[in-house]
Formats: structure tokens, C-alpha cells, sequence
């Protein structure tokens, strides 16, 4: 199984700690969970640099295509930074 393999399960209001380089320590409260199509996915919004600080997370998720052994969709956790430390 793979690093995000249950990311799909993440809700809003959990929290993420995301421990940086330099040791210190971020906190994130999820805002969303979303299941994009990977024909429809919305590279503008996720990759977006612009506005307040946030934290985005991707991995495959939906239906596998056995054809071709890919992941149909994207999981896409949005979180905003709550504390760093």
C-alpha cells in the first residue's frame, strides 16, 4: 500500500501535522475531500499559488481501470494552516 493509500477517508475538520525541513512543525484542518475525474481535473485551483496558505494533497482514487492499470480519478485533500511551530 502506498503512502496515501486512505487519503479518500480524510474529512473536513481532521487535522494534518506536517513536520518541514527545518523541524518545525505545521498544523492543517481539512477543508475538503474531492474525487476528480482525471479528465476534469482542476489543475488551476489545485496548483493555484496564489491567497492564504494551503495545503493540497494527491493520490489516484475511483475505479481501476485493469486496461490499463491507472486510477480513472484523483483524490484532492484541501487543508488550511491552522498553527506552526
Amino acid at each position: 500500500m502506498g503512502f496515501f493509500f486512505r487519503l479518500g477517508d480524510l474529512h473536513a475538520g481532521q487535522r494534518i501535522d506536517v513536520t518541514l525541513a527545518n523541524h518545525r512543525i505545521t498544523h492543517w484542518a481539512v477543508t475538503s475531500v474531492r474525487l476528480y475525474a482525471d479528465a476534469l481535473f482542476p489543475d488551476a485551483l489545485v496548483y493555484a499559488r496564489s491567497g492564504p496558505p494551503a495545503l493540497r494533497l494527491v493520490t489516484c482514487g475511483g475505479a481501476f481501470d485493469w486496461s490499463t492499470h491507472e486510477y480513472e480519478s484523483s483524490v484532492v485533500v484541501t487543508a488550511e494552516l491552522v498553527t506552526s511551530s
